[in-house]
């Protein structure tokens, strides 16, 4: 039994032993032209290079490239999913197959091979544009076909799709994308509706609603439930209501552009007067709107974290509780005890993945709190191994 165990043991650290300083690492992709040997990132320099055996092709079977991305990158971690990166590279060194020199050049689009639990994108909303959505569960459509559809809801409004991310996969494809509409290039934003108060009863527009937190929020956490569904449900919920809020600003700044438009007819400089606080309103409101939306967001991503990682650290605890149950028999079995080890070691390797994807997506999207939750980080995974090592000792002292 020792030799087993402890031979597990070496290979646990191999795998667990990633730092902090990993988590800024280069992101694992694939890339495939058919006629030439494979290309994939090399994540220590951010080179292409050349698959080593020199014989791979092009692959298109789901299957087939979610298992390169694990044979390229398996020593990362786990890899469940891949998604198609959502624009083109020039690769130079392409090498065709049975030939010796690498030199053909080549555009395509490069497959992005993804570590740990899938983590939508981080996207950026440039001040001009617009956050969007489309989600649903009986859907399931590739990248390309989402994209498509997140291009034609830009077009509703003669903006163009300026970045998106898949949503939650669902078996070969996804269930949704996030996306980011802006106006297009060298084209004037149409100018925001903007709310009218004073100079005229009929224009006041009521800007303050009432703030509701999300159920999310209210219910009590149940750990027997799917936490990353009732995730998205409640982010859905809190952008329907950001909508509605807009919509209504919207709706009140239309009927206040009629009173403007009357009044320019009787009174024109009363009528711009007025037209300057219209804006000024306006332009309060909408900052209130994006403050308590970025606010209840930010809660809703702090929240979501705590419950995972409540969860990862129960399944760790649950498993260290049965080891030291199983280790404080006379005669503990053997079998027992290596399958309770190897059940341990997959739960600390599965929430070192999550604290440094959840790192790295601090360090891309806001790197101060990065900063700042790293010594947390850094105490939780040095409990972790602080654990393991506990259970090696306690191992090592019935053998």
């Amino acid at each position: 039994m020792a030799r087993n165990i402890l031979y597990l043991f070496v290979y646990t650290v191999a795998l667990v032993s990633f730092s902090l300083n990993d988590a800024k690492r280069i992101e694992p992709r694939i890339a495939m032209s058919c006629g030439n040997v494979n290309m994939h990132v090399d994540v220590a320099t951010g080179d292409w290079v050349p698959d080593r055996n020199r014989q791979s092709g092009c692959i298109s079977h789901h299957d087939d490239i979610l298992n390169y991305c694990r044979k390229m990158y398996g020593n990362m971690g786990s890899i469940k999913y891949f998604v198609e990166a959502n624009k083109e590279e020039t690769i130079t060194n392409w090498c065709p197959i049975g030939q010796s020199k690498c030199v053909d050049k080549h555009t395509v689009v490069p497959i992005r091979c993804l570590v740990g639990e899938f983590i939508s994108d981080a996207l950026m909303v440039p001040q001009e544009c617009r956050f969007s959505h489309m989600h649903d569960k009986e859907l399931c459509m590739s990248h390309d076909d989402w994209r498509d559809q997140a291009t034609k809801e830009c077009a509703t409004n003669s903006w163009i799709l300026h970045d998106y991310g898949m949503l939650q996969p669902c078996k070969a494809n996804f269930s949704g994308v996030e996306f980011v509409c802006c106006p297009p290039p060298n084209e004037a934003t149409p100018s925001a509706p903007q709310e009218v108060v004073e100079s005229s009863p009929a224009v006041t527009v009521t800007t303050k609603q009432a703030i509701t937190k999300d159920p999310y929020f209210q219910e009590k956490f149940d750990n027997t439930g799917d936490e990353h569904e009732q995730f998205i449900e409640a982010r859905e919920r809190i952008i329907k209501k950001e909508e509605d809020k807009m919509s209504k600003v919207m709706k009140d700044w239309q009927s206040a552009e009629k009173s403007y438009e009357t009044m320019m007819k009787k009174d024109p400089k009363a009528a711009e007067k007025m037209k300057q606080s219209m804006r000024e309103q306006f332009q309060k409101t909408v900052n209130a709107l994006e403050v308590e939306a970025e606010s209840e967001r930010k809660g809703l991503r702090t929240v979501h974290e705590d419950r995972v990682s409540g969860l990862l650290t129960d399944r760790r605890n649950k498993m260290y509780k049965k080891l030291t149950a199983l280790l404080t028999d006379k005669t503990p079995k053997s079998d027992a005890v290596l399958q309770t080890l190897q059940r341990f070691v997959k739960a600390i390797k599965k929430h070192r993945e999550h604290i440094l994807n959840h790192y790295q997506h601090l360090q891309d999207v806001d790197p101060s709190m990065a900063d700042e939750k790293r010594p947390l980080l850094l105490t939780q995974m040095k409990q972790m191994d602080s654990s393991l090592e506990n259970a090696i000792d306690m191992i090592r002292k019935k053998t």
